[in-house]
């Protein structure tokens, strides 16, 4: 059996937004939006993963928000289990650039339409509680 882990953020800003944002992306191999993720490379951690990832698929710069960190564990193909670690972050800058090698689309939603435009379960799940999360640091930060 294969085991693979990815490592990825669930990445909020209020930056120039009147309202939060939540960033998505939909991959090209894909007809779902879901959370920026990729491959932990040997000798990182988790959110080491998770900060390369984000900048190299949306040149997004992120906090990592303590409080929250999630797994989502799947079969992507026969013979493998894939681990999926993800994170709260709150974005440094919002200036996107998609990485056009893997992602189709990218973008800032707001909770709602990200919440509709997450196709499975586990996604609106981690948002909702993510979201949370980043309200509270929120209020304690300012």
């Amino acid at each position: 059996m294969i085991k693979e882990v990815s490592c990825g953020a669930i990445t909020f800003s209020k930056r120039k937004f009147r309202l939060t944002k939540v960033l998505l992306i939909k991959q090209k191999n894909s007809h779902y939006f879901t959370f920026p993720k990729g491959h932990q490379e040997q000798g990182e951690t988790h959110e080491q993963t998770a900060i390369r990832e984000l900048k190299e698929e949306t040149n997004i710069d992120i906090n990592i928000i303590e409080g929250f960190k999630d797994k989502n564990t799947y079969s992507p193909y026969q013979n493998c289990i894939k681990d999926v670690f993800y994170f709260c972050a709150e974005a440094k800058n919002i200036n996107l650039e998609k990485q056009d090698a893997e992602i189709q689309k990218i973008g800032w939603y707001s909770i709602g339409i990200a919440a509709l435009k997450l196709h499975y379960k586990k996604d609106k799940q981690m948002l909702k509680t993510a979201y949370k999360v980043f309200k509270n640091y929120k209020k304690t930060t300012k």
